[in-house]
């Protein structure tokens, strides 16, 4: 015997529509109903229990290789409705040629509409939403530990030389991870973005050596100058180096950005201890597999 919900006022089984006069159905052959009314939605929770079941998912990255290595490594990540091909275009304008550069594609994918009328529906990726948040940021840690620590086996990246760079929707997510993990990066770099929503009293972030770059559009409908002003002053709370400016744009990433970046990553990125050879090549692109 089946046992399915319905509403009085039409009938159909898990109707979205009716909410006030539900009753439980007993779906059997012949199907009657049982003669049991629940006045108060609320009764529901009743018979409902959330549950979940742990899987596995691939995340997907594009890696860019210097000829000397291991080098300095840029991992980029692109804002909400992006891709890691797009992110590896614009990363590769604001890294100086000696980086590795890892540009690491959103878990949660979704269709986006076609360019022009006719054409296939495109694809794009985000975050996380505000369903349940806290095990997206989970899945974004574990993705950025995972790649660095896979890229630094492999000899790809100098371990002392990690710089993480965030637009948008990433933005926050990173300064996350930077001020949970104090010890991980050379530097964070914040495009179009903001601050996690509970930096000023979470207890998980902590001080950090690592330099922070935030880069804002003086025409952001998102991230506004009012907004983001004084955000160089919140990010002192945990960080010595902080460097903020506006730029002559909207949400987006424009040249003189792109230029801004170089040079900090120029400047910062430099090493000057004893290296030793450069190592083989090991084979570009690849996934990095997590559990959530």
């Amino acid at each position: 015997m089946l046992v399915g919900l319905s509403c009085s006022p039409c009938r159909l089984p898990f109707c979205n529509f009716y909410f006030d006069n539900w009753v439980v159905t007993e779906m059997s052959a012949p199907r009657k109903e049982m003669a049991i009314e629940l006045t108060n939605p609320d009764e529901l929770s009743n018979l409902l229990v959330e549950r979940s079941l742990d899987a596995s998912v691939k995340l997907y990255y594009d890696l860019h290789l210097p000829e000397v290595r291991p080098a300095p490594l840029l991992i980029a990540l692109h804002g909400y409705g992006g891709n890691k091909r797009q992110m590896l275009r614009e990363a590769r304008q604001m890294a100086p040629e000696n980086f590795a550069i890892a540009t690491l594609q959103g878990f949660h994918q979704h269709l986006k509409e076609p360019r022009e009328k006719g054409e296939p529906l495109r694809f794009g990726f985000g975050w996380l939403t505000n369903f349940r948040p806290e095990e997206s940021v989970g899945l974004h840690h574990k993705a950025l530990l995972d790649l660095t620590s896979l890229l630094i086996k492999e000899s790809v990246a100098d371990s002392q030389r990690i710089f993480l760079l965030g637009f948008s929707q990433s933005c926050a997510l990173n300064y996350r991870f930077a001020f949970t993990y104090p010890a991980q990066l050379k530097g964070v770099i914040g495009i179009c973005g903001g601050l996690p929503g509970d930096w000023d009293s979470s207890q998980l972030y902590r001080a950090s050596d690592a330099a922070v770059l935030h880069l804002a559009g003086e025409h952001d409908e998102f991230y506004p100058p009012a907004r983001v002003a004084g955000y160089d002053q919140r990010l002192q709370m945990r960080a010595r180096n902080v460097e903020l400016y506006f730029h002559e744009a909207g949400h987006e990433i424009v040249a003189s950005m792109r230029e801004d970046i170089r040079a900090w990553l120029a400047r910062l990125g430099q090493d000057t201890r004893n290296r030793q050879s450069p190592s083989e090549k090991p084979v570009a692109g690849g996934t990095t597999k997590i559990w959530g």
